[in-house]
């Protein structure tokens, strides 16, 4: 059973958490979070638009939504008019108008103190009011949930009302628009089976409980009982159905961020030059070096000091913001993405990341990914074409997680449904080849406009140890297959595969020089972007897919 915080009088609440007795004014100088343990409190509706609105901006609408008892439940009316007089709302929603971090938006926020914010007739017609009015005005919306479900006084009309929410949020969508929800403690029922699951972006507080079918109904038909953290947001989190879990102190900057980064493209002046002063120096991506064999750069594309898809990210790209989660079965840690600014214009940033640690590295299965790491991947595409943001995609893995598990999981599918996505996405994508790309593990985020490849990194069918081993029965011709793949950055450029290879500076642990090396990286990305911007976005797939046509093609057809 979840523990609940208690009211003691007027004056007090009791933490369910470590049973310490707070003022309410103390709760409302710590927005409703215990000072003894850090236990969060729910969070009254009007206070949580206080302190996320800036100043007096809020302007509250849909607000004279009259009581409906459609089914004549026994004793609704009465529970209804307590609930007014302790909450001292009129119903278990507050939807309105207000700025963010100066950004224009609708918002929506649950009422805990009015039958737990649980919904009925009224509650579904103002949120699908609010998201229509945003839909209309072309405004992102807000919300914050916390709820135990429909509400069952209210019969199947409280039903409906899923609904009728989840197709006026669809529209909403449909319409380029950005919805960002919040999860808090608790969010249950029919709330999370229609609008609080359909988040372009969806946070949720800490240890909130977040799911459908209470923990007695789970129970029953289980025939288990359950742990106390089954459903709470750090789960959730790994069960890949949020992006992230943001403390309430921290909140309205990510709102704002998000709002931010999810409205329309403001580009100044600065912005649109290229780096001008920037220019490449020494022709610093002129590739050169031929002396090496090719599984001479495999082992060097393996070596532990090269830096890894998290050290691109953080050091080529301006304010990253890691979302997480495919939205179906977890949370690959293999794929890290988000939401990135290259010199403050916002791209999507996706990667398979090793690792540096032997423990980081067995964390995230040596960068090797399984089928919820591409749909997470393809989810992030699909956001970022919403928003018509472009896709940088860094890969360095030997290939997909194979096994048992793997199978049934879908991998293959899995892989399929990226690359599907990715030839038809309708905005510019870049792939950047750092160390190992094996197999459709790697191809299956790198199907894009531009090819660019480390000189000492190599993409092949398979590894050269699998290939020797297939055809010779050991390892021991591995060098040997090397040369037979073709699989080096010169010899993939020849070949037309690969656009652009990049030198490499010879000690990456020299700082001067990864510095050097990575700001050559970020300025080349702004000049092949600012070229595929300049593309017409409904040609993009078709150019795409005329770039893969053409590769192999046999003179015998």
């Amino acid at each position: 059973m979840t523990k609940e915080n208690v009211n003691i009088g007027s004056k007090a609440k009791r933490c369910a958490k470590c049973g310490a007795e707070i003022k309410i004014d103390t709760l409302k100088r710590e927005k409703y979070i215990c000072p003894v343990c850090g236990g969060y409190f729910c969070m009254p509706a009007r206070e949580r638009i206080n302190d996320l609105a800036d100043g007096k901006t809020f302007e509250e609408r849909f607000s004279d939504g009259a009581f409906f008892d459609p089914i004549k439940f026994p004793g609704y009316t009465e529970k209804y008019e307590k609930a007014k007089e302790t909450s001292g709302e009129k119903e278990g929603v507050i939807c309105g108008k207000c700025l963010i971090g100066g950004h224009e938006t609708c918002i929506y926020v649950m009422e805990p103190g009015f039958m737990m914010g649980s919904m009925g007739s009224v509650v579904g017609e103002k949120i699908t009011a609010l998201f229509e009015y945003a839909t209309k005005n072309r405004l992102p919306v807000v919300g914050y949930t916390v709820s135990g479900g429909a509400r069952m006084q209210e019969g199947i009309y409280s039903l409906m009302q899923m609904a009728k929410t989840t197709a006026a949020v669809r529209r909403h969508g449909e319409s380029g628009l950005f919805y960002l929800v919040c999860l808090t403690n608790p969010t249950m029922g029919g709330i999370t089976a229609s609008f609080a699951s359909l988040g372009d972006v969806i946070i949720a507080e800490p240890e909130a409980q977040i799911g459908f079918a209470g923990r007695k109904v789970v129970e029953q038909f289980s025939g288990k009982t359950l742990s106390d953290d089954f459903r709470k947001s750090e789960k959730v989190l790994g069960y890949g159905f949020l992006d992230k879990i943001v403390e309430r102190k921290n909140q309205k900057k990510i709102i704002a961020d998000l709002l931010e980064t999810y409205s329309a493209e403001k580009r100044s002046v600065d912005e649109n030059r290229v780096c001008e002063e920037n220019e490449r120096e020494e022709k610093q991506f002129e590739y050169t070096d031929e002396s090496l064999k090719a599984y001479e750069r495999v082992k060097i594309s393996r070596k532990s000091g090269r830096p890894t898809a998290k050290d691109y990210i953080y050091g080529i790209f301006e304010s990253f913001c890691e979302l997480h989660g495919d939205r179906k079965s977890g949370d690959d840690t293999a794929v890290i993405g988000g939401i990135a600014k290259l010199n403050g214009k916002k791209i999507t940033v996706i990667g398979t990341e090793k690792g540096r640690t032997a423990e980081e590295r067995v964390k995230r299965n040596f960068g090797m990914a399984n089928a919820s790491g591409y749909r997470k991947a393809i989810r992030l595409m699909k956001l970022a074409e919403k928003f018509t943001m472009p896709v940088i995609t860094i890969i360095d893995t030997q290939g997909a997680e194979c096994g048992e598990a793997a199978e049934r999981s879908g991998i293959g599918q899995a892989i399929a449904e990226s690359i599907s996505g990715m030839s038809a996405l309708r905005v510019p994508i870049i792939s950047l080849i750092i160390g190992e790309a094996g197999s459709g593990g790697a191809l299956g985020l790198a199907y894009c406009d531009k090819l660019i490849m480390l000189e000492n990194a190599y993409y092949s069918v398979i590894t050269p140890e699998a290939c020797s081993k297939i055809l010779y029965g050991d390892t021991l011709n591995s060098e040997r297959t090397a040369e037979f793949l073709g699989l080096t950055a010169s010899e993939l450029k020849k070949e037309g595969i690969v656009d652009i290879v990049l030198r490499e500076p010879q000690n990456y642990s020299d700082s001067e020089s990864r510095h050097k090396f990575m700001n050559g990286i970020k300025i080349l990305l702004e000049e092949e972007l600012e070229k595929l911007q300049n593309t017409d976005k409904e040609k993009l797939s078709e150019m795409r897919y005329a770039k893969y046509r053409n590769i192999g093609i046999s003179t015998n057809l």
